[in-house]
């Protein structure tokens, strides 16, 4: 496990400029200008692999990349943490890492150069980090050596990710024949990647903005593509980060799971001064999740 260190939202946006209408930020430094490095061993092979050729086999990677997935939601879940989506730039970013480290099992790449370089510099990560192991042959069994690792669980776990990559290479003339990788990140708008492989948001627009009828607070708002028979839900959260930075509950505000005759949700919220994100939401008529976004801005008024 690998960590690049957590910068926290309201450290984050006391380094940007927040534009409230475009919802625009310019960082004024990369997280990675910022942090420490930290790592502990690495989980390989705690599964003893047979001899016997007739054990030997090749497993569904697609598959199994989204059973990792699953059970990590379930993980997270269980502890009462946000779901990932699995992102398709970190799922790139994966897949390198996987490849690479069926020749050398490490977090430094093959050139020497750390595993976050494999991350697209054209997106800024607030957070990021990596798990590796090697030798499991199912989704079950590398979540079972992950979970029983502190430092993999840590990753796992960790409250200040909203996205993920995940690659397993199988390689019959390598050491260890399963290469498993998972990279976390957040970013302010994940790329979200669905199980058929396309990527596709469905959100069309939000609104954050001072309420423009003078009797204050904001306008906040969500606008989906569109609306089958009315039966998208949408929800939208309020962070104060103040709080966040504090170690305190910060989630101050939801309007819950709503339905809405047509393709857009409104609310007006009245929040003190201070640095908040909002987390926009849109369900199926299920209750799953489609998409989500998260966007920050400053009550400056």
């Amino acid at each position: 496990m690998i960590k690049r260190g957590l910068k926290r939202f309201y450290a984050a946006l006391l380094t940007g400029i927040m534009a409230v209408s475009s919802l625009a930020y310019a960082p004024v430094v990369r997280a990675s200008e910022e942090t420490e490095f930290y790592s502990d061993e690495e989980v390989i092979n705690d599964e003893v692999l047979e001899e016997d050729e007739n054990a030997l086999y090749a497993i569904d990677a697609d598959q199994a990349v989204w059973d990792v997935l699953d059970i990590v939601n379930q993980e997270r879940t269980n502890q009462g943490l946000p779901e990932l989506v699995m992102d398709a730039s970190l799922v790139n970013t994966a897949n390198i890492r996987a490849q690479e480290i069926v020749t050398k099992f490490d977090h430094e790449r093959p050139d020497g150069s750390s595993c976050f370089t494999a991350f697209d510099d054209d997106v800024f990560w607030w957070a990021c980090g990596e798990n590796i192991a090697a030798g499991q042959r199912s989704a079950a069994s590398v979540m079972n050596a992950w979970m029983n690792s502190p430092g993999h669980r840590a990753n796992i776990l960790e409250s200040g990710y909203n996205c993920i990559g995940i690659a397993l290479v199988y390689n019959p003339n390598a050491e260890y024949r399963y290469y498993w990788v998972q990279v976390f990140g957040y970013r302010d708008n994940p790329e979200k990647m669905f199980r058929d492989g396309s990527v596709h948001s469905y959100i069309k627009g939000i609104c954050q903005m001072p309420n423009p009828d003078g009797t204050g607070g904001y306008l906040i708002g969500i606008e989906s593509y569109d609306n089958p028979n009315n039966s998208y839900q949408y929800e939208m959260l309020i962070l104060d980060c103040t709080l966040y930075a504090q170690g305190k509950p910060a989630w101050i505000y939801s309007t819950g799971k709503c339905g809405a005759p047509g393709n857009c949700l409104w609310t007006i919220w009245k929040p003190k001064y201070g640095y908040y994100w909002t987390l926009f939401r849109i369900f199926d008529k299920n209750g799953n999740m489609l998409d989500e976004a998260c966007f920050g801005f400053v009550n400056a008024y």
